[in-house]
């Protein structure tokens, strides 16, 4: 029998201190890591020079530009592949596994081998500024969020229909099959549509409640106003909101051709534009992000944007 392979992959651009607890995390796993492919998006915060002293055994993939997640995730999983890996594991690098994390995803994969084949399996994220643990979503003309409770670690794995990249293990076949990220989606929706391109192909995603990734640092901040909770980014992540909502809006027009799809995501936005009015501090610029992601979505107009803002 073939020797099982694993390898990680991780993307990073410019985020050199979290990084560094990302790898070492991944470095201490309880079914250790054949190889962690680290893919250096033009980092110019010193990234370059910590993966060469600090992590010297591990390989880095350096890119002449930006490509965004999307790009760094399409290029570490096409290496992993050519290198012959069994499985290969997405991590976002600002997202720390337990250590058990990789081992619990395989047990998983393991238990359901008697009743079906499974390729992908999904990590869960605990937030600790929340407390709260966020697992997979499922697609019905919409997003719905599966809300898990304390006790999750409890419940058994379930088949998801979305789950994000961090966290995500994906057997080899999935490329063969699948394909790559989409690298034009640039960055935010792109673990989004490869999931549901996954789904398509009949192939079941399974969330490990046991598996477990802490996932905080670079999140949308969560604010209680009046009778709803808002997620908002901070300044210097305004640049976010515009490709969220032009990736949403293309995925729904094009991608699944689903006009039920992108009227929700019309109402959602229109409620957007009320608590921005509302309650945000920077409305002119978040605004005009979000007008820009809206028309060019719909346009069909993907890729790299070169501060559109």
């Amino acid at each position: 029998m073939d020797k099982v392979m694993i390898a990680a992959v991780v993307p990073t651009w410019n985020g050199k201190d979290t990084l560094r607890r990302t790898l070492k995390a991944l470095a201490a796993q309880t079914r250790p890591l054949d190889e962690i492919i680290v893919v250096n998006n033009a980092s110019t915060d010193g990234t370059l020079e910590m993966l060469t002293t600090e992590f010297p055994s591990m390989t880095t993939i350096s890119l002449p530009e930006n490509l965004g997640s999307a790009g760094g995730f399409a290029q570490g999983l096409k290496a992993a592949y050519n290198k012959g890996h069994t499985w290969i594991w997405l991590m976002d690098h600002d997202a720390i596994p337990n250590p058990d994390a990789l081992e619990q995803l395989l047990k998983a994969m393991e238990s359901y081998k008697s009743s079906s084949v499974v390729n992908v399996l999904a990590s869960i994220w605990y937030n600790p500024a929340t407390k709260h643990f966020e697992g997979g979503s499922l697609w019905r003309d919409r997003i719905i969020e599966l809300p898990l409770e304390d006790n999750c670690r409890d419940l058994g794995p379930f088949p998801v229909d979305l789950a994000p990249y961090a966290g995500l293990l994906v057997k080899r076949n999935i490329v063969e099959d699948v394909g790559l990220p989409k690298p034009e989606y640039f960055i935010w929706i792109d673990d989004v549509e490869y999931c549901l391109r996954i789904r398509r192909k009949g192939y079941t995603i399974l969330m490990v409640p046991q598996s477990i990734i802490i996932h905080e640092i670079g999140r949308r901040k969560e604010e209680k106003l009046l009778w709803r909770r808002r997620k908002r980014w901070e300044q210097k992540n305004l640049w976010r909101y515009y490709y969220a909502t032009r990736n949403t809006f293309y995925l729904t027009a094009y991608e699944l051709g689903s006009w039920r799809a992108v009227l929700y995501q019309l109402v959602l936005e229109l409620k957007q534009i009320v608590g921005i009015l509302l309650f945000d501090n920077q409305k002119l610029v978040v605004l005009k992000l979000r007008f820009l992601g809206l028309i060019d979505g719909l346009r069909g107009k993907l890729g790299k944007i070169v501060e559109p803002w």
